[in-house]
């Protein structure tokens, strides 16, 4: 039997592709082809999480893990935005992309760090 938090991703997948499908047939400028990667992923990937979070669904993941995964997206949807329409600058001898590949993965381990600690908490007894 189909769950209902994977019809969610299944619709939200769904819509991402059909996107990326838009895209692909459309063939828009550099730059409006990266906005639509960028509404790729906050459709495919965000829109499911934040459902399933707003409406306080857990499923097979907290709807703490849910939130906590919006805001990395977010911080990584801004980095990616700020890629595209950034200024290009350098900062000693690193090039914008260097630091932004950075910052995510600083963002990636933060969020790693803080899900490993929710799930340490959530299985330590009390």
């Amino acid at each position: 039997m189909v769950s209902r938090e994977n019809t969610v991703y299944g619709i939200a997948v769904g819509g991402a592709f059909a996107l990326l499908f838009v895209i692909a047939v459309a063939s828009p400028p550099d730059w409006l082809a990266g906005v639509g990667l960028l509404g790729y992923y906050t459709v495919g990937v965000g829109a499911s999480h934040f459902y399933l979070a707003r409406r306080g669904e857990a499923g097979e993941l907290a709807v703490g893990s849910h939130w906590r995964f919006l805001a990395a997206l977010g911080c990584w949807l801004t980095l990616g935005a700020f890629a595209l329409f950034g200024p290009d600058w350098q900062l000693r001898s690193l090039e914008t992309d260097v630091l932004l590949t950075v910052a995510g993965l600083g963002v990636l381990l933060v969020y790693w760090i803080l899900e490993a600690r929710d799930g340490y908490v959530a299985t330590r007894p009390t």
